[in-house]
C-alpha cells in the first residue's frame, strides 16, 4: 500500500490557474462529528470553516452540514509531493443520547469520523464508545480520530488518558487535544482525518464502490501526470471523454476512462508505471 501523508502547510485554496475548481472532478469526502450535547462539535466547525468562534451554545437540531474546499499537498514514499483538490462535507450530528437511534442514518456513507469529547466533562468520555461503535456499525471500518476539546478549561499535566488508551486499543484509533475558542490544534485535528481518509483511498480493500474508484484514479493518475495544475485537465478530459458521471459512475464508464490514461501514462511514464496502474484499478474494478 503507497503510504501517503499531507504536508503540515495545508492551504486552503488549489494553485490551479488553467482550469476552475468547480469545472474539475474533485475528491469528495463526508465527515460527521460524534459526540454528547455541548462538547462543542458546532464550534470545532465553525474555526476550521469560518475561523470563528461564538460563547452561545445552541443545540444542533437534527444535523448541520458544513462544505469546505481545501487543496491538500499530498507527498508518495518517494517525495513527490501532488496538490490534490477536496471537498469536504462536515456533518454536525445531534447530541443527544435520547435521540441516538435517531442520528444513525446520518452516518451513512461517511468516510471517517471525529469523536468530540469535553475534557472537562468526565461523563461525556464515557459515552465514547457507544458512539464509535454505533457509527462503525452504519459506516464501516473508516478512519475515525477522538477529539479531546476545551482543553482550555482543564490542566492538561493532570489529565487522565487511561480511558482513551482503552479506546485506541481496541478501535484502532488516535486522539488529539484542541480548543475550539483559542483554535489549538483544530485545523491539524480535521488535517489528520483528512489525511487518514486519503490513505485509506490507497488501500485496495477499502474501496468499496465505484465513487472510490473514480476517487483513486483520479488522484493515482495526477500525480503520474506531474501533480494537480499539470494533471487534472488531462484526467478531467479523459473522464468527459469517457461519459463518466461523476456522481454516479459505471464500470464501463470507468474502464474507458482507466485505458484512455493508461495509454497516456505509458508515453510519459514508461510501461512498468502504466501497467501497475492498469492491473490495481482492473483488480479493484473486478471485485466490485
Amino acid at each position: 500500500m503507497k503510504k501517503i501523508v499531507i504536508s503540515p502547510d495545508n492551504k486552503t485554496s488549489c494553485a490551479v490557474t488553467t482550469q476552475k475548481v468547480e469545472d474539475m472532478f474533485e475528491i469528495r469526502k463526508k465527515i460527521c462529528l460524534l459526540g454528547e450535547a455541548g462538547v462543542g462539535k458546532t464550534s470545532l466547525i465553525n474555526r476550521f470553516v469560518l475561523n470563528s468562534f461564538d460563547d452561545k451554545y445552541l443545540p444542533s437540531m437534527g444535523t448541520k452540514i458544513s462544505k469546505k474546499k481545501i487543496c491538500i499537498p499530498i507527498t508518495d514514499e518517494t517525495g513527490k509531493s501532488v496538490e490534490t483538490s477536496v471537498t469536504l462535507a462536515i456533518w454536525d450530528v445531534i447530541g443527544q443520547q435520547e435521540l441516538h437511534s435517531l442520528v444513525l442514518k446520518y452516518f451513512k456513507d461517511s468516510d471517517g469520523g471525529l469523536m468530540v469529547v469535553d475534557a472537562s466533562r468526565p461523563e461525556t468520555i464515557g459515552f465514547a464508545r457507544n458512539w464509535i461503535t454505533s457509527f462503525f456499525n452504519v459506516a464501516g471500518k473508516v478512519p475515525i480520530l477522538i477529539v479531546i476539546n476545551k482543553i482550555d478549561l482543564i490542566d492538561i499535566d493532570t489529565f487522565d488518558l487511561k480511558p482513551f488508551e482503552e479506546l485506541i486499543s481496541e478501535f484502532g484509533t488516535s486522539y488529539i487535544f484542541t480548543s475550539a475558542k483559542s483554535g489549538a490544534n483544530v485545523t491539524t485535528g480535521f488535517n489528520k482525518i483528512i489525511d487518514s481518509m486519503i490513505q485509506a483511498m490507497y488501500d485496495n480493500n477499502n474501496i468499496t464502490d465505484l465513487v472510490g474508484v473514480a476517487d483513486a484514479i483520479v488522484v493515482d493518475f495526477c500525480a503520474i501526470l506531474g501533480g494537480l495544475e499539470n494533471g487534472m485537465p488531462i484526467v478531467n478530459y479523459q473522464f468527459k471523454k469517457a461519459g463518466v458521471n461523476f456522481a454516479n459512475p459505471t464500470k464501463e464508464q470507468l474502464l474507458a476512462a482507466l485505458q484512455n490514461l493508461v495509454g497516456i501514462s505509458h508515453d510519459i511514464q514508461g510501461i512498468e508505471v502504466a501497467k501497475r496502474e492498469n492491473n490495481k484499478f482492473l483488480q479493484i474494478l473486478n471485485r466490485l
